[in-house]
């Protein structure tokens, strides 16, 4: 950029910071989570949540919900009906438990 305007410059400045989230398989979160779902192993993916905020701060974390997240934030997100009715059985499931 230099070479075209000697005045061109680029400044970082950090605004906010939010501290990574690893969800650990022998949390209670993610146990539960996992009996909740029926299923037997976790995901990574590469995006911040708040999640790291509560870990950070020794609360029991996991991240879940409908769809994939190759579909979301996108121009044209979108989730699968069966994913909306599989989201809907497990949140009735953790609402039979918290019971």
């Amino acid at each position: 950029m230099r070479a075209v305007a000697e005045e061109a410059a680029i400044d970082i400045e950090l605004v906010n910071w939010v501290p990574p989230f690893a969800a650990s398989t022998g949390s209670a979160a993610v146990a539960l989570a996992l009996r909740l779902a029926g299923d037997n192993h976790t995901e990574a993916v590469s995006y911040t949540t708040e999640a790291g905020l509560f870990q950070s701060e020794g609360a029991s974390s996991v991240v879940c919900g409908p769809g994939h997240i190759a579909q979301a934030h996108t121009a044209d997100e979108w989730i699968a009906e069966d994913e909306l009715h599989r989201c809907m059985a497990f949140l009735d499931r953790l609402a039979d438990w918290a019971i």
